[in-house]
């Protein structure tokens, strides 16, 4: 039977084509497209998801990460640095022992700690995030990403962390972290 954190890495591995499949669809002279003023550009998303494993590999080398925005790359830029980091973050995932698994790690935003759990939670938790980005990436991408419902995007995901009990944890946000991610904050961040 395997453990949360060797599930972990197959929930990972069985992600990551397909950001790459979405980050790949944006054409990089559209980039800049926003279906709103206030919305966040497809470049900006794809970036996001590409520096949000670099934060996961500082979580997972330091047992913090320091959050900080960072000015957006090209699409290019951010999908080679996307695949950069999530090969890094598998090593790192790979040589985590059970100990350092379920290790105090804490996320800190303009000094604060504004999320503090076990690495194990707190990395599951970036990937939630992330697939809830990369849905936001699906709707601003739609003409060019093939539509999935929600359904079909998150189903495999959301029953097997219904199954490792992962959805019953709640993790308490900041306002800090809320607003640098602009997510909104459930049992589940996937919801």
């Amino acid at each position: 039977m395997k453990n949360v954190r060797e599930y972990f890495k197959e929930c990972f591995e069985a992600e990551k084509p397909k950001f790459l499949r979405v980050m790949r669809a944006v054409p990089a002279d559209q980039a800049a497209y926003r279906p709103h003023a206030r919305s966040t550009s497809a470049a900006d998303l794809v970036w996001l998801l590409a520096a949000e494993l670099g934060d996961a590999c500082e979580l997972a080398d330091r047992g913090e990460v320091h959050y900080s925005a960072r000015p957006a790359l090209g699409v290019p830029q951010s999908i080679a640095a996307y695949e950069k980091n999530a090969a890094d973050l598998e090593a790192r995932v790979a040589k985590l022992d059970d100990a350092a698994w379920d290790s105090k790690a804490r996320f800190i935003v303009d000094g604060k700690v504004v999320w503090e759990t076990s690495l194990g939670d707190m990395l599951f938790g970036m990937l939630f995030d992330a697939i809830h980005h990369r849905g936001s990436s699906q709707h601003i991408c739609g003409q060019w990403v093939p539509r999935f419902p929600p359904s079909m995007v998150h189903r495999r995901t959301i029953r097997e962390c219904e199954a490792t009990h992962v959805l019953s944890r709640r993790h308490r946000h900041g306002d800090a972290f809320l607003v640098s991610l602009r997510v909104s904050v459930s049992p589940c961040p996937v919801v």
